[in-house]
């Protein structure tokens, strides 16, 4: 069975059978090369400015660069270095974040925003709903639906990126925002009950 073929909500173990690649500067240099833009793009989605994500993305690098170095060889790298990236931009957020919200609060309410935002998104759907009820629909997402519309639509990574942090293919990440779009439609939370009419009395 491929990836592609796998149930996206449990992956299996794809990266353990991929060959290794062995640390080297032409290595190193390769990666950043391939992915700096999309990890400076990614970083700054979460912490707010173009500036912040490029030092964010240099300081996922440099780690990138040491543990890569200290195991001698990695499988996909560049997954990685996404992880590691999601994780120092998170710290940087949380730094710079007055209010003490937790950063999955953040990061789903702006997914709510955004998914009610788009305009594919409103048709089929019986009533009116609001944020606060797209949010708790969000919650109610299996983790792994949760995560890809998080970083898709909340945090408007692409899909290369998504697919580094979720250890799956794109495919598999579309097919997991589909399912997480489609069940969002048909979440109860979605559906403003109707108001029966006051009996008249004469």
């Amino acid at each position: 069975m491929t990836d592609d073929e796998a149930d996206p909500d449990h992956p299996g173990d794809q990266y353990a059978r991929q060959t290794p690649t062995p640390f080297t500067r032409e290595a190193l240099r390769a990666v950043i090369l391939d992915h700096r833009r999309e990890a400076i793009r990614a970083a700054a989605a979460i912490v707010g400015d173009h500036a912040t994500g490029e030092d964010v993305a240099q300081l996922a690098f440099i780690e990138l660069a040491r543990t890569w170095k200290r195991q001698n060889a990695l499988r996909e790298p560049h997954r990685l270095l996404f992880q590691v990236l999601k994780l120092r931009a998170l710290d940087e957020r949380r730094k710079r974040t007055p209010v003490p919200l937790a950063d999955d609060a953040l990061i789903t309410k702006a997914t709510a925003d955004r998914v009610m935002a788009m305009p594919d998104f409103a048709p089929g759907i019986d009533g009116l709903f609001t944020s606060m009820a797209m949010v708790a629909a969000l919650r109610q997402l299996p983790v792994r639906q949760q995560q890809v519309l998080a970083l898709h639509i909340g945090l408007q990574w692409e899909l290369d990126a998504v697919a580094s942090v979720m250890a799956c293919s794109t495919a598999a990440v579309k097919s997991l925002q589909e399912r997480g779009l489609h069940t969002l439609r048909k979440s109860p939370l979605m559906i403003h009950p109707r108001m029966a009419l006051p009996e008249v009395h004469q």
